[in-house]
């Protein structure tokens, strides 16, 4: 047998059916299916004489896959299937024998009968636009990419309908298309880079992108000769980098993240902290207080976020960013206090004592924001709550302190930012920002990011 290529064919009653294709020294590829560990024959088909490569599957609709079979002389067939492994349909994709593989292929729907079929030989980029309905090729394009031996690795932005190459020698090509019904056109753009003297000896063999294909990783091998076995001179090199925030539309990816899960803009953020740390701009916020009062609690934390990963801040900033840190923190507490049924005389106590607090140090221009913490200030006037020093047993006289309780001997103890209670052991952790809280906040939202509390493994 040569190789085995398995894929998902369906779900039944929750259980996954896979497909396995296995691709035998005689180039004849027979069809199994699996479940629960039982395979099943199901079909053989002797597609070519010549030899095969490497096969993939492609889910294009719901009723429609794809098999593509790569041989290797450097031809590529498309074998359509509906009721697997039952072949309907067959095409070309690329005819020449030139005996070169194919280093990157895509498959992109870009309407309801219609899709792109992307992919790489050498130095070209091949642009298909098929058309679903019809069942046939409607526009064929091909592109040398020039002073380039291969393209390691691509991607495609579908909302941009932007191709974003990366060449042999580490550079970024965009190719912007248009479509119609009946052809696909393009635009090219060379994007620059700032690391062109770390890899000027040094050829780009692979490619992989982030989840959100905000920043990729670039391996480089070296290329110049090796005169011994002990020549320790050559070495490869990884480099991770960037993506223009032009191009992927970086603040829009990280503003649409749901349910507080961080781990869908985990990249974003890494991108948006190394684009902030790299600015030399110095550039200099300037605060519309009016807008802040009432924009979106999501947008209030990626302006802040925008301020605390600068490299170097000026006196303005840390005002800003303490500002900021105030605004973020009514908003949370106001927020829970309308959310919650019920609370606590403590709880009803220490919030009224920190919205009087923040009421007191925040510019006038915050009207919503100063009416929404009265309403809830005038509502908590009878609640009454004494704590004492865990260490010294002495009472408590100042609660303004987020962070923690001070008593009059100056001993301290950590403050739940969500309670605004004692933090207690065991303690939740933000999954982005790493900000404690009590393990009441379970899967709460961050005060000041986009994480939620979760539990401190580092405990368990």
């Amino acid at each position: 047998m040569n190789f085995v290529f398995t894929h998902i064919l369906k779900y039944e009653n929750g259980l996954a059916v896979y497909g396995i294709i296995c691709c035998h020294l005689n180039n004849v590829l027979t069809f199994w299916s699996t479940k629960l560990e039982k395979s099943l024959f199901l079909a053989e088909n002797d597609f070519h004489n010549s030899s095969i490569r490497h096969i993939k599957w492609f889910q294009i609709t719901d009723e429609l896959s794809w098999l593509l079979v790569f041989l290797g002389n450097g031809q590529v067939y498309v074998y359509e299937i509906c009721n697997y492994p039952h072949v309907q349909n067959s095409f070309s994709l690329w005819l020449d024998e030139d005996f070169a593989c194919v280093k990157n292929i895509l498959l992109q729907n870009i309407s309801n009968n219609q899709c792109l079929i992307l992919f790489t030989k050498m130095a070209y980029v091949v642009i298909i636009l098929y058309s679903l309905t019809e069942k046939k090729i409607v526009s064929t394009k091909r592109e040398m990419i020039p002073k380039t031996a291969i393209i390691p690795g691509f991607t495609f932005i579908k909302d941009k309908q932007l191709l974003i190459l990366v060449t042999d020698v580490g550079k970024f090509v965009c190719m912007y298309l248009s479509t119609t019904e009946s052809e696909v056109n393009y635009t090219i753009n060379i994007v620059s880079h700032n690391f062109n003297d770390k890899v000027k000896y040094f050829t780009c063999n692979s490619v992989v992108f982030s989840k959100n294909q905000c920043m990729c990783a670039l391996t480089f091998q070296c290329n110049m000769p090796r005169y011994s076995k002990n020549d320790g001179h050559v070495r490869n090199k990884v480099v991770l980098c960037t993506i223009p925030e032009n191009l992927v539309e970086l603040e829009s990816k990280i503003l649409l993240v749901n349910n507080y899960n961080y781990g869908d803009v985990i990249d974003c953020i890494e991108t948006l902290r190394i684009n902030k740390i790299n600015d030399k701009s110095n550039e200099l916020y300037e605060v519309d207080r009016s807008w802040l009062d009432k924009c979106p609690i999501q947008n209030l934390k990626l302006i802040y976020w925008k301020i605390v990963f600068k490299s170097k801040k000026n006196e303005q900033d840390e005002t800003i960013l303490q500002e900021l840190q105030m605004l973020l923190h009514v908003r949370f507490l106001t927020s829970n206090c309308n959310e919650k049924k019920k609370i606590k005389n403590e709880e009803q106590y220490y919030y009224r004592i920190m919205l009087s607090n923040y009421s007191q140090k925040l510019p006038a221009e915050y009207i919503l924001v100063k009416t929404d913490a009265a309403k809830f200030i005038r509502s908590f006037t009878q609640a009454d709550h004494t704590y004492f020093c865990t260490t010294c047993e002495q009472m408590i006289l100042t609660f303004t302190d987020y962070t923690m309780f001070i008593c009059e001997f100056e001993h301290k103890e950590l403050r739940c930012p969500v309670t605004l209670g004692p933090l207690g052991i065991p303690y939740l952790v933000c999954s982005m920002c790493f900000t404690m809280a009590n393990v009441t906040a379970k899967n709460q939202s961050c005060v000041w990011c986009f994480g939620k509390y979760i539990p401190n493994k580092l405990l368990h």
